[in-house]
């Protein structure tokens, strides 16, 4: 796993287990995985902007958009926030 997806993890681990979060799910509080982490960056690039999002970084992952979304709402649960707006921002706050 590369140093970026690592820290970006811990991150999120850290914003999870310390965040006000509002909803709580079975995986809330558990470490985003390092392709969630992959998924959520794909969906966030300026490439991936817009309607078609999931399917741009489904393109750049190499994996269905199906499978992109799935990604995203696991991040969403184990974050404990409700839109991946959300959770992106939670992680762009936390690496600031």
């Amino acid at each position: 796993m590369s140093p970026t997806v690592e820290a970006t993890r811990e991150v999120a681990f850290r914003a999870a287990r310390d965040g006000g979060a509002r909803l709580r799910g079975e995986l809330y509080g558990t470490p985003p995985t390092a392709r969630e982490i992959e998924g959520l960056r794909a969906v966030a690039s300026p490439v991936a902007l817009g309607r078609r999002s999931l399917h741009v970084a489904a393109a750049a992952l190499g994996i269905s958009p199906h499978t992109v979304d799935k990604h995203l709402r696991t991040v969403r649960e184990r974050l404990g926030v409700r839109t991946t707006t959300e959770a992106i921002w939670m992680l762009r706050e936390q690496l600031a």
